[in-house]
């Protein structure tokens, strides 16, 4: 699951990486973005279908001088996310170009999330309606006995 600054958290990702460790029923449930395997040290990432904040809408907040906002690690996004996979060319799913359409509590089609058994990502806060009602969805399929 993508938590934006909590998935950077040291502790958040050694808390989670203990976690797994310890139990044999975590892989149905939600998993952080940026949590390494333990057992191979690989990112959760790497078999998986994503998605995340698109270079291209990075570079455009850079230019409305929303740099701060969005850039919050020293690579893009879309970058640090593609490296991360083990092929981005089949893994990363990007929606065509998007300026300005938001999801809203009624209406999913601007929206973009992509679900991958237990792992969710979503590229930017207009993404948020949909991803809450899929973050609900995770939760309430992981809290079923014997799913």
């Amino acid at each position: 699951m993508v938590f934006g600054q909590l998935g950077a958290a040291a502790e958040a990702r050694r808390f989670y990486a203990e976690l797994a460790a310890r139990r044999r029923d975590l892989p149905r449930r939600p998993v952080l973005a940026r949590t390494r395997d333990p057992a191979t040290g690989r990112s959760v990432l790497a078999n998986r279908r994503t998605t995340c904040l698109p270079k291209y809408m990075e570079h455009l907040a850079i230019a409305w001088r929303l740099a701060r906002y969005y850039r919050t690690y020293p690579a893009h996004v879309e970058d640090e996310v593609k490296a991360a996979l083990d092929d981005p060319g089949r893994q990363f799913l990007r929606r065509p170009v998007v300026l300005g359409a938001r999801g809203t509590a009624t209406d999913d089609r601007p929206a973009f999330a992509v679900t991958d058994r237990n792992y969710l990502s979503a590229r930017w806060p207009g993404d948020a309606y949909l991803f809450g009602r899929r973050f609900c969805a995770l939760l309430a399929s992981a809290a079923q006995p014997g799913h």
